[in-house]
């Protein structure tokens, strides 16, 4: 997914409204929907306080998440566990 997608999705699985992630991150609701949009980019600061408002690497939220042997190799263990 992109970065406008990936913010939208992690913002929604947040339970956050537009709002709430503007009053965060102390921009405006219509930045953050610039950013949901794809007219514009958040900076970096912004893009670093996105990913820990969500939980997330700004790897996962760029869309950039480079997976590695080892990286598969302990999801699947992790996997072969919890049985999903």
């Amino acid at each position: 997914m992109s970065l406008p997608e990936n913010i939208r999705e992690a913002r929604l699985q947040a339970g956050l409204s537009q709002e709430r992630v503007a009053e965060a991150l102390e921009v405006s609701r219509q930045a953050v929907s610039r950013w949901e949009r794809g007219a514009s980019r958040p900076s970096t600061a912004n893009l670093v306080a996105l990913a820990t408002l969500f939980h997330r690497s700004v790897e996962q939220l760029t869309g950039r998440y480079a997976s590695s042997p080892q990286v598969e190799e302990g999801t699947k263990r992790i996997c072969d566990r919890c049985g999903r």
